[in-house]
């Protein structure tokens, strides 16, 4: 049974695409985004896991690095995002 709600707003060419894809597959666009988080976020295989902890681990890491005084050098933090 479904208890939790979240408001999501979308561009409309997006929307379009959900409204399309969800005719196509006889559902409704809500329960096509369920699918898609499920799939993407709950079920991932194990190698994404692996990646995703890896990742997780090196930006620790890097956190670590770059505190300065108590303080997160969050730029570092994004440059190094944008070079991984």
């Amino acid at each position: 049974m479904l208890t939790k709600r979240a408001n999501l707003l979308f561009e409309e060419e997006l929307w379009q695409l959900l409204a399309a894809k969800a005719v196509e597959e006889e559902l409704s666009v809500g329960e096509l985004v369920r699918q898609a988080v499920q799939k993407i976020y709950v079920e991932p295989g194990d190698e994404v896991l692996k990646e995703r902890k890896q990742a997780f681990k090196a930006l620790i890491k890097l956190q670590q690095k770059t505190k300065q005084k108590g303080r997160v050098d969050y730029k570092a933090l994004i440059e190094y995002g944008r070079k991984h």
